[in-house]
């Protein structure tokens, strides 16, 4: 087993990761994006620098991920590619601007990557772990009237 260290928001990293694979072991089978990071604040205490980190981790390296990953794994064959998002994807948690929207982004762009399967099987699934039930509660209960 081999281990590559790399930084999800930088390019070069995933390229190098990648041709990592591609070298040591010829294919590619499996791609887990679950990079994240999150800091409570609503729009107006979100800094721009954090507002950029949040994106950029929970994001942008998705895209990133999927990006660099896919024509490997179309040339080993098959491959599977899970995103992790969140139920604030969904559901708006209070003060978690920027956390809520790159979430929403990962659920929305998590619906563009069928298109490029030769599959016929696509699982889109909601898990709540046992640590997380009650803090979804909260989430749901604290979502904003329209």
């Amino acid at each position: 087993m081999n281990f590559v260290s790399h930084d999800v928001t930088k390019t070069e990293d995933w390229e190098k990761v990648i041709d990592h694979i591609k070298v040591n072991e010829s294919k590619l089978n499996i791609l887990v994006n679950n990079a994240g990071i999150g800091f409570m604040a609503d729009v107006e205490a979100t800094t721009i620098e954090e507002w950029d980190l949040v994106h950029k981790v929970d994001l942008d390296s998705v895209f990133y991920g999927c990006k660099y990953a896919i024509p490997l794994m179309r040339d080993s064959g098959n491959g599977s590619i899970v995103n992790v998002s969140s139920i604030s994807g969904i559901v708006a948690g209070h003060n978690f601007a920027a956390y809520n929207s790159a979430k929403a982004g990962v659920s929305i762009f998590q619906n563009q990557l069928p298109s490029l399967a030769r599959t016929t099987k696509w699982f889109d699934a909601i898990v709540s772990t046992l640590f997380l039930l009650k803090r979804n509660d909260e989430i749901i209960l604290c979502r904003p009237k329209r």
